[in-house]
C-alpha cells in the first residue's frame, strides 16, 4: 500500500497580502493613450496600443500630434533604428506666415519637425566600420554672463504677469573636435571639426534668450553640437548636412538657418538680441568689409521709403514684389541707422545685434544679395562700436 505524504509549506507574507487584496483577480484595464492611435500604425510598424502609449507619453512626451511621432517611427524605419532608445527627437520651430498658390496668406504657426539626436549621428559613424573615435572637445576661453530672463505667465483670467529674473551663466566661447576615420589605404585619418562658438550654436526661448537645457548645462549640450560637426565633416557621405536636434531647437524654418557646420567659410548669423558680450566673433561679416562706396551700388533706382513687411495674418496686406525692391535707397537706410547706433553712447553692443535680424534678416521684401550687403555694413558699424567701448 503506497502512502503519499504530503508537507505543508509555509504561507509567506506576500501571498497572505495577495490573498486578502480584494483586487486579485481583477484585469488590469490599460488607459487610452494621450495621443489616438489607429490600427493602421501596428500594420505598417507592428506597433501596438502598448507600445503607441510608451511612445507617446514616455518617449515624445511633448509631441502635439499623432502625425509627428509617425514622422518619427518613418524616419526610424528607414534607418532600421530603434525608436524606443530615442535616436532622434520632436522639434517644434516657427514657420513664418506663408503665401499661398490663390495669392491669400497662412498664419504663422509652430511645426512639428523630426530631426535626429547625436545618439544617431554616433551609430551612423559605427555602423560604417570605419570610425577610429575622436579626441576630447577643446572649449576657448570661459566667458561668465549675466543678463536678465523675462517670462511671461498667463494668470485664470487670461492676465499676463511678467517676471524677471538675473541669471548668471558660464560658458565656453568656443569649441572644436578632431574625430578619427580608418581610410581604405589602412591610415588613420585625422579630421579637424569647425571652430563653433557658443552664443551662434545654443538653442533658444521664442524670446531669444538660450532656452533652461542651455542655461543648466552650458558646456555638455555644446559638446553634442560639436562632435555633431565634426562626425559631418569626418563622414560626409554618410551624414551630408544632417543637423541634430540640438542644433535646429529654438530655430525658425523659413529665415533662420542655422550656421553652416560644414564649412569653414560659411557665414555664421548672430541671433537677435543676443545677450552676449561685445566680442568681435559674434559680428556677422561674410567675407571682407568692403569699403562704403563699393557696398552701395550707385546704378539702382532713386529712393523709395522702406515698405511694409511683417505678415502675422490674413488681415496683414503681402510684402511688396522683390523685383520692386529699392535696393540704393534701403542700403543708404541701413547705412544711416547702424551709423547712427555706433555713434550713440546709450546704445549697447547687444542692442546693435538685435536690430540686426529686425533691419535686416527678417525682411520678407530684400533679397538676399542686398541682405548680404547690408550685414556687412551692419558688421562694421558694429566693429566700430566695440572698438569704441573698448578704449572705455
Amino acid at each position: 500500500m503506497n502512502t503519499t505524504t504530503t508537507t505543508k509549506q509555509p504561507v509567506s507574507q506576500q501571498a497572505i497580502e495577495m490573498r486578502d487584496n480584494k483586487s486579485v483577480g481583477e484585469v488590469a484595464v490599460l488607459e487610452r493613450p494621450r495621443l489616438p492611435f489607429h490600427p493602421a500604425i501596428e500594420q505598417r510598424f507592428g506597433i501596438t496600443i502598448g507600445d503607441w502609449k510608451t511612445l507617446v507619453e514616455a518617449i515624445f512626451p511633448s509631441a502635439k500630434s499623432p502625425n509627428a511621432v509617425i514622422l518619427a517611427l518613418n524616419y526610424c524605419r528607414s534607418r532600421k533604428l530603434d525608436i524606443f532608445k530615442r535616436p532622434v527627437h520632436i522639434v517644434p520651430m516657427w514657420q513664418k506666415a506663408i503665401k499661398r498658390p490663390d495669392g491669400s496668406w497662412t498664419k504663422g504657426q509652430y511645426v512639428e519637425t523630426v530631426w535626429p539626436s547625436i545618439a544617431e549621428l554616433r551609430t551612423t559613424a559605427f555602423r560604417t566600420g570605419q570610425y577610429a573615435g575622436n579626441d576630447e572637445i577643446e572649449f576657448g576661453p570661459d566667458v561668465i554672463l549675466t543678463f536678465t530672463l523675462t517670462n511671461e505667465e498667463q494668470g485664470e483670467y487670461g492676465e499676463i504677469t511678467t517676471k524677471e529674473k538675473e541669471i548668471t551663466i558660464t560658458y565656453p566661447e568656443w569649441g572644436k573636435m578632431v574625430v578619427y576615420r580608418l581610410l581604405k589605404n589602412g591610415t588613420i585619418g585625422k579630421f579637424v571639426g569647425p571652430k563653433l562658438h557658443w552664443m551662434e550654436a545654443c538653442a533658444r526661448t521664442k524670446g531669444n534668450q538660450p532656452n533652461d537645457m542651455w542655461l543648466k548645462r552650458p558646456h555638455d549640450q555644446f559638446e553634442k553640437v560639436v562632435e555633431a560637426a565634426a562626425l559631418r565633416r569626418a563622414f560626409p557621405e554618410e551624414m551630408g548636412n544632417d543637423l541634430t536636434a540640438e542644433e535646429m531647437e529654438g530655430r525658425d524654418i523659413d529665415s533662420d538657418t542655422p550656421y553652416a557646420a560644414n564649412s569653414q567659410t560659411a557665414e555664421r548669423q548672430t541671433r537677435s538680441s543676443s545677450p552676449t558680450a561685445p566680442s568681435p566673433a559674434a559680428v556677422t561679416i561674410d567675407e571682407e568689409d568692403p569699403p562704403p562706396e563699393e557696398a552701395i551700388q550707385t546704378t539702382a533706382k532713386p529712393q523709395q521709403q522702406e515698405r511694409p513687411h511683417v505678415i502675422d495674418g490674413d488681415d496683414t496686406p503681402p510684402p511688396p514684389d522683390p523685383e520692386e525692391f529699392e535696393q540704393v535707397a534701403w542700403l543708404q537706410g541701413v547705412e544711416a541707422h547702424f551709423k547712427a547706433l555706433a555713434q550713440d553712447p546709450n546704445i549697447t553692443f547687444e542692442q546693435m545685434m538685435g536690430d540686426q535680424k529686425t533691419k535686416i534678416n527678417d525682411l520678407a521684401h530684400v533679397p538676399e544679395d542686398a541682405k548680404k550687403v547690408g550685414r556687412r555694413i551692419a558688421a562694421r558699424w558694429a566693429t566700430a562700436k566695440f572698438e569704441a567701448l573698448s578704449k572705455g
